[in-house]
């Protein structure tokens, strides 16, 4: 099966105004980032519109637009501009996606739009998807609103630059590994991002620390740099970010999966407590004017079931033994919280966590009686909390917080002390 993702300009919308991107039509500087190779599709019978290709692929694999589909691609959003400026497209999406099944009758299938909006009065689609019917049937998704594509576009590359040269020399002593991630300076790193990206400029590039120990002496360790080049909004995801890097250190590695965990045990296995808000229930309802507050009061046969899917890929014994039940501050609400089976020291309690946790607000004076990591903690958790309730799959991620999905479960995701937690968000919880 062949898929295509892709944006589509329109010249005329194009704002002039310095630092001003058109509600639709036109796609940022920063969004061109999101693939290394864009392809550029433009034909002398549709003038002023051409199609970007982020992702075309044939099966899973890498391959160059079709030319009936570019062709096709192209007529369609013609039609869409002509139609717009008409005003037989207006603010109605089911309309739209009537017009385009019967303009194209026979021809395309499983229409679907994105949100409408205006741009210089005329109304269009964040977005439209659907599928073309030619020598075989082709996926199409093509976005025109350059905010939706930032947040909605799936697809990422993500290139590591591992702490030394050869990753093999991580399986060694602790005085050859200490000497060797020290050996390494800032210029030799600007100097291998300023390579990767000189042709093709990338979204952003992060740099995770993983911790190596010594497994004849666990006391000694070692803070190991692992910087990378993304390309694509979604590769900042813990989850995929951390398979990315496994899957470099096993290509380039002459040992099993099983040594490494010996020595870079946050990599091969994830430490991690994933955290369930009763987002439901409420002690007092949401109000016209007045948003609701939540209730701290579980009754625990009644959410059981409920939340467990959250604990996605958890045994269903380990949540029996070790789900830890508590309120908060945040607007009232109770939380429901396990560890994964894989973390360090076998901790996977949050009550063995932080097992000072008291549940005042900042200002109390018993807040300082918690130590201050705990208080660190609930001051982080407090604002994950918020981050998670406004969450969706394809929302803006605010600077420090990222976003993963498992199992078609979306989670707002922040580290602290080498330990991710991840919070199921509002609109995936209501979905369990």
């Amino acid at each position: 099966m062949y898929a295509l993702k892709g944006f589509l300009t329109i010249d005329e919308l194009t704002s002039n105004v310095k630092g001003v991107v058109a509600n639709h039509g036109e796609i940022s500087t920063y969004s061109e980032t999101f693939s290394r190779d864009v392809g550029k599709y433009s034909n002398t019978t549709n003038r002023g519109i051409q199609l970007l290709s982020f992702s075309s692929k044939n099966n899973g694999v890498d391959a160059t637009v079709p030319d009936e589909v570019a062709t096709h691609v192209l007529a369609v959003f013609d039609w869409l501009l002509t139609e717009s400026k008409l005003a037989t497209i207006t603010s109605s999406q089911a309309a739209l996606l009537q017009a385009l099944d019967t303009q194209y009758d026979g021809v395309i299938m499983n229409t679907d739009a994105g949100v409408m909006g205006q741009t210089n009065s005329l109304w269009f689609p964040e977005w439209l998807s659907w599928t073309f019917i030619g020598t075989e049937n082709f996926e199409i998704r093509v976005w025109l609103s350059d905010a939706a594509f930032k947040s909605q576009y799936d697809e990422y590359e993500i290139v590591v630059i591992p702490p030394v040269a050869a990753v093999d020399t991580l399986v060694g002593t602790f005085d050859a590994v200490k000497a060797a991630v020290a050996s390494k300076s800032v210029s030799q790193l600007i100097e291998q991002i300023r390579v990767e990206t000189a042709t093709n400029p990338c979204t952003m590039v992060l740099t995770e620390n993983y911790i190596w120990t010594d497994p004849l002496d666990p006391a000694n360790t070692v803070s190991t740099p692992w910087s990378l080049v993304i390309r694509g909004n979604a590769g900042n995801n813990p989850d995929a970010i951390k398979t990315v890097i496994k899957s470099y250190i096993l290509t380039n590695s002459s040992h099993a999966d099983t040594i490494w965990d010996n020595y870079i045990p946050d990599i091969f296995k994830s430490t991690e407590f994933i955290l369930v808000p009763l987002w439901t229930q409420f002690a007092v309802p949401n109000l016209e004017l007045a948003k609701g507050v939540y209730s701290p009061m579980i009754q625990y046969g009644e959410v059981l079931n409920t939340v467990k899917p959250a604990f996605y890929g958890y045994a269903n014994a380990h949540i029996m033994a070790y789900m830890t039940l508590f309120d908060t501050m945040y607007n009232s609400i109770a939380v429901a919280a396990c560890g994964s089976e894989q973390n360090r020291n076998a901790v996977y309690s949050l009550k063995a966590k932080f097992s000072d946790y008291i549940c005042v607000p900042s200002t109390d004076a018993d807040f300082n009686r918690m130590d201050t990591v705990t208080q660190t903690w609930v001051t982080k958790m407090m604002d994950l909390l918020a981050v998670a309730e406004d969450m969706t799959q394809f929302s803006d991620v605010p600077v420090g917080y990222s976003r993963t999905i498992r199992n078609g479960i979306v989670y707002a995701c922040m580290s602290y002390m080498d330990v991710l937690y991840l919070v199921i968000t509002k609109t995936s919880y209501a979905a369990l």
